[in-house]
């Protein structure tokens, strides 16, 4: 997906291609010409704060839809939360609402090698800055039960199931006292459950005040950095009077640093993979109007990072079919997987170092623009992208010396084994085999790639100044290539939703001679010449 930073950036400035967006047309610059641009941009609306759901659609929920406005004990337990309410009380409708304000600077450098192989080198570099609100609505029945002091909090080896009101009210909970009445459970016990040494997340929020009766949490985050390294090549195949012909390619490199597992809100500056990809491009000249369109496919190599393994539950349905065999935990996991619900809080000895597998990604991109006049642009895009399912493949091993997570067919011995020697009874069966698959490494490592096919179609307006043809005729002191362009994301699937504005601004240069594209025949043309490397 770093390949929508290529798409804006690879800007070819010959006067034949000057309006071109480089990953989705087919032009180069001639040998000995270059450029040097930077550009900005920042996200606007709720788009940062807003993704489409599953499967294809225009409408837009929440980033957070699967955890706000639900029941805590939702959140924590997934479809074992009945158990909660019923033992412990409502824990309080979550409540998170946030403002994320993200502004970038892409700076690229490109240069024609020949006067048909075009080198291009891109740096973003980004700054997020996130305020959150929390809070939890209390239910008609709100808990007394606090959290204890987070340091007291501390389940060694991961012995923890949030799931469990009685591990709950030994291990976490500090139980109501008739005799000192406290507050109900509220945003800050949540808050200190999560920086406990037993769950070693970031406190999310820093600081608390009353509104309406209701305790609301704050934090403010702010992130910084320079995102991967983009280096790039186009070859145009095809030099003609009717339409250019060329491929693209590019490499990712793993120069931005990825979330960390222990920061809910940390953004991604990178995916700690290499990527590469192959695109093929073709240009149409018509008059006045240009149009382009590239399509292509990126390969994600695996790698190895430390990461958080959520896990799933299913409805208690399909949970009890798995336990009584009649069906298998492959098909829930291939053919059921976004069925789950994601249980997105775990312990710290839920973090491991696993052996993963990005999704790849296809891409098509569209371009048209129109001269309004020699300096004058308008342009409209375009574009598509597919991103096939993420991966675990490999779980290595626990902190601590934690044990590893037991297999499915692991599970089903242990259990055939304590009934065979009396230690459970075959009434206990179903329930064991519940609790015990429900945190197998097959759901882990499946849980790692719930619900990330993703995908989205998103739209494009531009308008740009060319100085250029007027500095070669000594009509303007500066060759420069300025636009604006805003982009909407207007159908998807799982996938959040950026609006942005974008400028650009291109700086040109050339050294020695420099040879004219439109100046000489074209290909299959009597005289075409451009040299071939």
């Amino acid at each position: 997906m770093r390949v929508a930073l290529v798409l804006s950036t690879l800007l070819f400035l010959w006067p034949g291609a000057l309006r071109a967006q480089g990953v989705s047309d087919a032009e180069v610059l001639p040998q000995g010409v270059g450029a040097f641009l930077i550009q900005p941009g920042i996200t606007y609306g709720n788009g940062a704060l807003e993704r489409f759901g599953r499967g294809w659609q225009t409408r837009r929920e929440s980033l957070i839809a699967d955890y706000n406005g639900i029941d805590l004990s939702e959140v924590i337990a997934g479809d074992g939360a009945s158990t909660i309410t019923t033992y412990l009380g409502d824990l309080g409708k979550t409540g998170f609402e946030g403002r994320q304000t993200s502004v970038a600077f892409n700076f690229m450098a490109a240069f024609g090698m020949t006067d048909r192989l075009t080198l291009v080198g891109v740096l973003p570099f980004m700054h997020v800055d996130y305020q959150l609100d929390a809070y939890l609505t209390p239910g008609p029945m709100q808990s007394r039960y606090r959290v204890k002091d987070a340091n007291l909090i501390t389940c060694p080896g991961g012995n923890l199931d949030l799931g469990d009101p009685n591990q709950l009210i030994n291990e976490v909970l500090i139980p109501p006292d008739p005799m000192r009445p406290r507050p109900p459970f509220n945003i800050s016990d949540l808050n200190q459950l999560l920086a406990s040494p037993c769950l070693g997340y970031n406190a999310p929020v820093s600081r608390f005040d009353q509104v309406g009766g209701v305790t609301h949490g704050y934090g403010d985050h702010r992130y910084s950095g320079f995102r991967d390294l983009i280096l790039g090549a186009k070859y145009q195949f095809f030099h003609g009077r009717h339409f250019n012909l060329a491929g693209l390619s590019y490499v990712v490199l793993p120069t931005g640093s990825p979330d960390d597992p222990d920061d809910l809100f940390d953004p991604a500056f990178g995916d700690g993979q290499t990527d590469v990809a192959l695109l093929a491009a073709i240009t149409v000249p018509l008059g006045d109007f240009r149009f382009a369109m590239s399509a292509g496919y990126e390969y994600q190599f695996g790698d190895k990072i430390e990461r958080r393994l959520n896990s799933l539950t299913f409805d208690d349905e399909l949970e009890t079919q798995l336990a009584r065999g009649e069906i298998s935990h492959a098909d829930l996991l291939t053919n059921r997987l976004d069925d789950g619900t994601l249980i997105p809080v775990v312990t710290a000895y839920d973090k491991a170092e696993v052996t993963r597998k990005l999704g790849d990604n296809i891409y098509v991109y569209s371009y048209v623009s129109y001269s309004v006049f020699e300096w004058l642009w308008v342009g409209a895009s375009l574009n598509f992208l597919h991103h096939f399912r993420d991966e675990v493949l490999e779980i290595g091993p626990r902190p601590e010396n934690t044990a590893p997570y037991l297999t499915e067919a692991q599970v089903r011995a242990d259990v055939e084994a304590r009934i065979a020697s009396g230690e459970l009874s075959e009434a206990k069966r179903e329930e064991e085999l519940k609790a015990g698959l429900a945190n197998t490494a097959e759901r882990r490592k499946a849980a790692y790639g719930w619900r990330t096919v993703r995908g989205n179609l998103v739209g494009g307006l531009s308008v740009g100044v060319n100085t250029v043809p007027m500095f070669l005729r000594d009509e303007f002191p500066l060759p420069l290539i300025l636009s604006v362009s805003i982009s909407r994301n207007l159908a998807g699937q799982n996938l959040d939703t950026p609006d942005a504005v974008q400028a650009q601004i291109v700086i040109p240069f050339a050294i020695g001679d420099v040879l004219d594209p439109g100046s000489v025949a074209y290909d299959g043309e009597e005289g075409a010449h451009l040299p071939w490397p």
